[in-house]
């Protein structure tokens, strides 16, 4: 299942196969909140909407060139995870959480729906590279 990312007021998606391939995955290994991030998932819940490692969606936008984390959402029913059991108060304000922890590429789509193109469809979705380090966006191009 893709993550959310806005950006500009435009809503795209980050879409990748595994944990690593999205800005989440860095938190959920990181040692500081592994942690107190796990003990908040359901593991028991098995959802389509995400591949057996992953049972969370994240809510990103990009403000100011800064990645910040909106909300996670778990794949099984949707139900929010509030912010604060992972993050101390501190950390988060109107904007969320900004992602200091997330360094990598990641790969953004303005349409989700890949269905069109596995049927036949010769139109495939333009894919987009967004490159973060440390929280701040320092890439966003074309793979044109």
């Amino acid at each position: 299942k893709a993550e959310i990312l806005v950006l500009d007021k435009d809503t795209l998606f980050i879409v990748g196969e595994f944990s690593e391939d999205f800005p989440l995955g860095d938190l959920v290994i990181s040692s500081e909140y592994s942690t107190s991030f796990e003990s908040l998932v359901d593991t028991s819940c098995w959802s389509s909407a995400c591949d057996p490692s992953r049972h969370y969606i994240g809510e990103w936008e990009v403000i100011d060139g800064l990645l910040y984390l909106k909300e996670i959402r778990y794949c099984c029913g949707g139900n929010k995870i509030e912010l604060q059991r992972v993050f101390e108060e501190s950390m988060i304000n109107e904007s969320g959480t900004e992602a200091f922890w997330v360094s990598g590429e990641f790969y953004v789509t303005d349409n989700f729906d890949f269905s069109s193109f596995f049927l036949g469809s010769r139109e495939q979705p333009k894919i987009l590279t967004l490159t973060v380090e440390n929280g701040t966006v320092v890439e966003f191009k074309s793979d044109d």
